[in-house]
């Protein structure tokens, strides 16, 4: 622990440059998963929700529990891997394969604690969440449209959200057997 000593008062532990307060500039201080991120030359911003922003704005509520709960999960893992020297003086790209394994881990339980631990009012997320994966977003409008469903995805029900996935994989279905009827 480092302890600093200033006018006679005693500081343990690290504390935050002050210079740069006179000029208006603030220091960054990273999280244990941007550490990591530096340390393999990586842009922290792509382990967001992997949705455009038309999507994230159709289910914003769902789009931010997933976001919440993937940092939550994925710091905690970033904390113990930061403590170890073992794992900070591996090379670059065995730090990538780790790293990729494990968001996509963290990404799949992120999804699940979606349904099983989130007790919101929401509890449709996981489906909402998967429907804009699965489908662009104005098919999506355009099926809660023809349903007569509104057009605010955080409001519908469970039920609703299957009618529209059913709707959309009918579309497609139908869609394909113009195409090339043969292979019906």
């Amino acid at each position: 622990m480092k302890v600093c000593q200033l006018n006679n008062l005693q500081l343990a532990g690290e504390t935050k440059q002050q210079s740069a307060k006179n000029v208006g500039v603030r220091t960054v201080e990273l999280t244990n998963t941007q550490r990591i991120m530096n340390l393999m030359g990586l842009d922290q911003w792509k382990i967001n929700a992997p949705l455009s922003k038309d999507k994230k704005r159709m289910i914003p509520e769902a789009v931010n529990e997933y976001q919440r709960q993937m940092y939550q999960s994925i710091e905690a893992w970033s904390t113990t891997k930061m403590e170890s020297m073992k794992f900070r003086n591996l090379p670059q790209d065995e730090l990538r394969i780790i790293w990729k394994d494990k968001l996509k881990e963290v990404k799949e339980l992120t999804k699940l604690r979606l349904v099983t631990r989130y007790d919101g009012t929401g509890t449709t997320l996981r489906s909402q969440y998967d429907l804009v994966s699965k489908f662009a977003a104005n098919d999506i409008k355009k099926a809660m449209a023809d349903l007569e469903l509104g057009d605010n995805m955080g409001d519908l029900s469970e039920g609703q959200l299957m009618l529209i996935d059913a709707e959309l994989n009918n579309a497609e279905t139908i869609k394909r057997m113009r195409m090339d009827p043969t292979n019906f």
